[in-house]
């Protein structure tokens, strides 16, 4: 029978974190390389504590911890170590998809379904004939209008804000970050 591992608080928390990080790194359009790197530092940090940990494995830990393969942790740890580039990562990931299309659908970037293994490259939205900007002094007059709202609106917000009751501040807040 299989003894469940109790993970160190410090340990999850690493977990977390540097999933949080590669989460961002996935979702922002430019695969924040910082984002990964951070992401690597952690691991190493946590890769650390695993060792020291009894019962504990690595391959454990970012399963039940990270959700994060053993292969792209590893690709982030030495990222971090600057023993590659996310460049070279992404140009190793491309060629192994390749390899694996290959083998499995007999070559090319096409699967039998016929939608194409490849990342869709990004869009490019049409150009547009820009109608003639106007003049300074208007553009001027609206941003101050605008800024004239938004002061009032943030007059509004406070002066609602402070009739509430320190309970009803925390239970806003609790919804406002599940927005």
């Amino acid at each position: 029978m299989k003894s469940t591992i109790v993970w160190p608080d410090a340990l999850v928390d690493k977990g977390k974190e540097a999933k949080a990080r590669v989460d961002q790194g996935d979702k922002s359009l430019e695969k924040d390389e910082n984002l990964y790197r951070s992401a690597g530092v952690i691991l190493m940090e946590a890769k650390e504590i695993v060792k020291k940990t009894k019962g504990a494995t690595w391959p454990g830990f970012l399963l039940h911890n990270c959700n994060i393969s053993r292969s792209r942790a590893d690709d982030f740890v030495r990222l971090a170590n600057g023993e590659t580039t996310l460049e070279e990562l992404r140009a190793k990931t491309a060629a192994r998809r390749e390899t694996y299309n290959q083998k499995k659908y007999g070559g090319g970037t096409c699967r039998p379904d016929g939608k194409s293994s490849e990342k869709p490259k990004q869009k490019q939205e049409p150009v547009q004939t820009a109608e003639p900007e106007p003049p300074f002094e208007d553009i001027v007059e609206e941003a101050r209008e605008t800024l004239s709202e938004h002061d009032r609106l943030l007059g509004e917000l406070i002066a609602q804000l402070r009739t509430y009751t320190t309970e009803q501040l925390k239970h806003a807040k609790v919804a406002l970050t599940h927005v």
